[in-house]
């Protein structure tokens, strides 16, 4: 068995950064391509996409309009994918463990769902919107892929390190072991022979194992082909003469199955990527690949001997699992972290692109334009990237300005013309937004430490920056194009957000371990400590109340904290609130009622900060990414959280005891 480990190093810990959840850790498997592509072959079109409700897209199977997704820690998602340009969530099942491989009961009423640690789950998909629990079945090892038996009485689950189990589901709600057969390596995935009496199992290290499964509660060893890669996925010719194996490194290997005791290999084409999943055209001419951050790869298997690049189509994440549909014009990609992908492959040479968005890099902070048309993204790598948010039902990118550090905070100018990016390494960036199509750039100051934070002072004269190490920074904006430091003070932590008083005299610093910080910027050429308050937590945001009496802290594992700060050389503990997660942002409702938390893993929480010494809990929504930072509409009916690797999201707060999500994120 520790061989057998020793080969999946490198595997188990891209299994690892997929499958666990929020709360420990999030992490996209985009593995580097093996070899640079270069030119792209065809040029390419994307019919439809959604970055849905996150959580990776793992396996993918379509039923008449509706896509059926294992979501890993999301569990089971149902989208009705009827017209591509409107692809929706129709219903969720949560399982409880990680859901990997799903696959439809004949009739269409049951999902059977790979849950890895939870084992086999049956979920009831009679009513598409209300999926529910039928039973379960809690395998012996990690459930990754499944397969079911052509009468439906039986699934056949490739159970990781447990080998292939077999499971009686003739009474769906009830489901028991009939069998198994440790396979000596890994149970990634598996196919049935039309005839039912074999399983074909895609056994990692182990290559491909042929398992005779005429009498299921006695499956055997029929035979066994030792691929070169490691065997992740498994599809089978019409005829029964070839499987189609997804070798990971090796690409796509093509094994002669005519004799299941001998299997042979017959050809094979390496892609340029790592290949997860297999699935085969109706006519037997095509392998659709599923390449990781290679893509889509459609391989020409005409001729199984020498399979050869038909075209491919590069995903912007990491493709998984591929389906088809009946009618052979479209194929569905789990897309890891970037969700359900359709591409038109009615010209299997030509896959085709109609249009997506998606932030490229990850949203860390958002301000939005006065007129609530535009939000304004500090998005990481990406730099600052404008969204047109005037439908919020549908926003779209209007422009973007890559800015040379790492953009993670950002505060607009009272005019709309200006935006003040917090840049990181790179200090404050001032970028042109009149025209928000075609933002460009207008001047910068490099700030000693890195930035995180930005506010602006009410006559637009002066930007106090969260400079980290460096504590927090002044600089004189008077002039855009040529900012200049005005005056600092080195506060005792990290500086990491900043909020001004009304009046302009004081700035509020969210110092992380030194918890709140009081600076008086009465005289911004000579910033000094007026007070300070250290919270229990790691201060790393921080909104005042409009009547400047408290300041709202998101206070990292800590929560909300609430300080009064109506005599800023004094501040005191009010009241707190523990979230669930790690506050790491605060953006209070106008009638100063509730406070809007970014939570991290846990999303946006609402509490109820109506009497400041007792808040409370009113609601939440737990997006799918790490909640960093949110801004509220001027009508207090939305809120936009920057979502780290999940982009903008749009949540509905008209009632703040029910926010939910209003749009896809982007």
């Amino acid at each position: 068995m520790a061989a057998r480990r020793l080969n999946f190093s490198i595997i188990i810990f891209l299994l690892f950064t997929v499958s666990c959840g929020k709360g420990r850790i999030n992490i996209r498997l985009n593995v580097k391509s093996k070899t640079d592509i270069g030119t792209s072959i065809t040029s390419s079109n994307l019919v439809g996409s959604w970055n849905g409700f996150g959580g990776p897209a793992l396996d993918v199977v379509v039923r008449n309009s509706y896509a059926y997704i294992a979501k890993s820690y999301k569990g089971l998602e149902i989208y009705d994918v009827s017209d591509f340009s409107n692809i929706s969530l129709v219903g969720r099942y949560d399982t409880a463990g990680n859901a990997w491989g799903v696959s439809l009961s004949s009739d269409g009423n049951y999902a059977y769902v790979a849950d890895n640690s939870n084992g086999l789950v049956v979920v009831d998909i009679s009513t598409p919107s209300a999926p529910s629990l039928a039973g379960s079945y809690d395998t012996a090892g990690n459930a990754f892929g499944v397969s079911l038996s052509s009468d439906g009485n039986y699934a056949y689950v490739a159970d990781s390190s447990n080998g292939l189990v077999v499971v009686d589901i003739s009474t769906p709600s009830a489901p028991s072991l009939v069998g198994s057969y440790d396979t000596a390596g890994f149970a990634w995935g598996v196919s049935l022979s039309s005839d039912g009496n074999y399983a074909y199992v895609a056994d990692s290290s182990n290559g491909l194992v042929v398992v005779d499964i005429s009498t299921p509660s006695a499956p055997s060893l029929a035979g066994s082909y030792d691929t070169a890669g490691n065997a992740w996925g498994v599809s089978l010719s019409s005829d029964g003469n070839y499987a189609y194996v997804a070798d990971y490194s090796n690409g796509l290997v093509v094994v002669d199955i005519s004799t299941p005791s001998a299997p042979s290999l017959v050809g094979s084409y390496d892609t340029a990527g790592f290949s997860y999943g297999v699935s085969l055209s109706s006519d037997g001419n095509y392998a659709y690949v599923a390449d990781s951050s290679n893509g889509l790869v459609v391989v020409d298997i005409s001729t199984p001997s020498a399979p050869s690049l038909a075209g491919s189509y590069d995903t912007a994440g990491s493709a998984l699992g591929v389906s088809l549909s009946s009618d052979g014009n479209y194929a569905y990609v789990a897309d890891n972290s970037n969700g359900l992908v359709v591409v038109d492959i009615s010209t299997p040479s030509a896959p085709s692109l109609a249009g997506s968005y998606d932030t490229a890099g990850s949203a860390l902070g958002v301000s939005l334009s006065s007129d609530g048309n535009y939000a304004y993204v500090a998005d990481n790598s990406n730099g600052l990237v404008v969204v047109d948010i005037s439908t919020p039902s549908a926003p779209s990118l209007a422009g973007s300005y890559d800015t040379a550090g790492f953009a993670r905070g950002v505060s607009l100018s009272s005019d709309g013309n200006y935006a003040y990016v917090a840049d990181y390494s790179n200090g404050l960036v001032v970028v042109d937004i009149s025209t928000p199509s075609a933002p460009s750039l207008v001047g910068s100051y490099d700030t000693a430490g890195f930035s995180y934070g930005v506010s602006l002072s009410s006559d637009g004269n002066y930007a106090y920056v969260a400079d980290g190490s460096n504590g927090l920074v002044v600089v004189d904006i008077s002039t855009p194009s040529a900012p200049s430091l005005a005056g600092s003070y080195d506060t005792a932590g990290s500086a990491l957000g900043v909020s001004l008083s009304s009046d302009g005299n004081y700035a509020y610093v969210a110092d992380n371990s030194n918890g709140l910080v009081v600076v008086d910027i009465s005289t911004p050429s000579a910033p000094s400590l007026a007070g300070s308050y250290d919270t229990a937590g790691f201060a790393w945001g921080v909104s005042l109340s409009s009547d400047g009496n408290y300041a709202y802290v998101a206070d990292g594992f800590n929560g909300l904290v609430v300080v009064d700060i109506s005599t800023p050389s004094a501040p005191s503990l009010a009241g707190s609130y523990d979230t669930a997660g790690n506050a790491y942002g605060v953006s209070l409702s106008s009638d100063g009622n509730y406070a809007y938390v970014a939570d991290g893993f846990n999303g946006l929480v609402v509490v109820d900060i109506s009497i400041p010494s007792a808040p409370s809990l009113t609601g939440s929504y737990n997006t799918d990414g790490n909640a960093y930072e949110v801004s509220l509409s001027s009508d207090g009916n939305y809120a936009y959280v920057a979502d780290d690797y999940n982009g903008l999201v749009v949540v509905d707060i008209s009632t703040p005891s029910a926010p939910s999500l209003y749009i896809p994120s982007y």
